[in-house]
């Protein structure tokens, strides 16, 4: 709605499309995501924070890693993806986007699972704040950075809003539970 009041509709198109390459970064942690929740709903009830550290790292770590060679491969094959687009000369206006969406995908399959961990956890509430929290800064920086920077604002808006996001919750689930996603290694 946003790039389309800021911009107009022939950006709203592009970055619609742009949208759904940077959405198969996220694709290898779909099933993650379909087994993972069952995993820490038992390990909360279990008070197992042990375990759920141990399962909060594997998962961010291997997310991580595969979410990072989807990423980079994306962004290596997006010239031959436009290169071979009727009117790709155009849809190539819409690489920068492909690169902040999906980056904003990296990230969130990065910090792992932060999300459904609060979900599980006593301070759930705190989880639709970190979500209201984000959705002023979407709105905030697209405000701002669409019209300086356009469609690449826009994107990079939403990888900005993603990152402070994950970094809210890496810090809020530090501090109650001592949980991290990241190790030295």
């Amino acid at each position: 709605l946003m790039v389309t009041d800021l911009i107009g509709f022939e950006a709203t198109g592009i970055y619609a499309i742009m949208m759904f390459f940077a959405v198969l970064v996220a694709v290898p942690g779909r099933g993650l995501n379909a087994i993972a929740p069952l995993k820490f709903g038992q390990l909360w009830a279990d008070r197992d924070f042990t375990g759920l550290n141990s399962l909060y790292h594997k998962t961010s770590q291997n997310q991580l890693i595969i979410a990072g060679f989807v990423y980079v491969s994306l962004l290596g094959v997006m010239p031959g993806v436009f290169a071979a687009m009727p009117n790709g000369t155009t849809f190539s206006a819409g690489y920068f986007v492909v690169l902040w969406l999906g980056l904003a995908h990296f990230t969130q399959l990065g910090f792992g699972d932060s999300g459904r961990i609060l979900f599980y956890s006593d301070h759930y509430k705190h989880n639709f704040y970190f979500i209201l929290i984000m959705l002023a800064l979407v709105i905030g920086l697209n405000w701002i950075l669409i019209p300086k920077y356009g469609l690449n604002g826009a994107g990079f808006a939403t990888f900005l809003s993603q990152l402070i996001l994950n970094i809210i919750r890496l810090i809020f689930l530090r501090k109650k539970y001592d949980l991290r996603p990241f190790n030295r290694n």
